[in-house]
């Protein structure tokens, strides 16, 4: 819950972190989370960050397939 709540944290650079953790995790629930701030955050580069991370959770997941 504290990472779900820092991802939408109104600090940008707090939320950075949050997607950066939520990652490392690699959850169902942390990927949600991760898919929503791909798409609502209002900054950029936190923007960026998510789908790069959603990216390497994809194949991570289809090498160990």
């Amino acid at each position: 819950p504290v990472l779900q709540s820092q991802a939408y944290f109104p600090d940008f650079k707090v939320r950075l972190y949050a997607v950066s953790a939520l990652a490392s995790i690699a959850t169902a629930a942390s990927r949600r989370i991760l898919e929503d701030v791909a798409l609502r955050d209002p900054h950029s580069q936190v923007k960026r960050s998510a789908q790069v991370e959603l990216n390497r959770m994809d194949t991570k997941s289809e090498d160990e397939s």
